[in-house]
């Protein structure tokens, strides 16, 4: 929990300003995103780190930002999706982190396939997750 200079913990909408704070301190930025996740942040923390964070120019903010939106809720993970491609290893690595745990709590994981698909040269690796309940065959 970030605490202030008195003491009280800092809320929300002082925890998003930071989040939002492009021109501000990366180290600050990053641990009000980590915040944010621990004090299962409302919408528009939800916002803010959907929104700037996890576009921040630092792969450390970004990370956090991945971090803490896998620690709001799971119908929000799918906005991890785009850092899989992230040019930084460890913004990859975080994302791919949270979404593995996440499927591992509901007994599921992502199979390797190779697709050929129209407009790209050679084959292009992709993820499928199986169904966890077989699907009825259409009578």
């Amino acid at each position: 929990m970030l605490i202030s200079r008195t003491g009280g913990r800092v809320s929300e909408q002082t925890l998003i300003k930071l989040v939002e704070d492009e021109d501000g301190d990366w180290f600050v930025r990053r641990f009000a995103a980590l915040q944010l996740g621990r004090q299962a942040a409302g919408r528009a923390g939800y916002l803010a780190l959907r929104d700037r964070a996890l576009w921040a120019a630092n792969p450390l903010v970004r990370a956090a930002a991945t971090s803490a939106i896998a620690l709001l809720s799971d119908t929000q993970l799918r906005d991890l999706e785009p850092l899989l491609d992230d040019a930084s290893p460890f913004v990859r690595e975080t994302a791919k982190a949270a979404l593995e745990t996440w499927l591992a709590e509901r007994g599921l994981a992502a199979e390797p396939q190779e697709l050929e698909l129209k407009g790209f040269d050679g084959v292009q690796p992709a993820y499928r997750v199986p169904a966890s309940v077989p699907i009825a065959a259409a009578g």
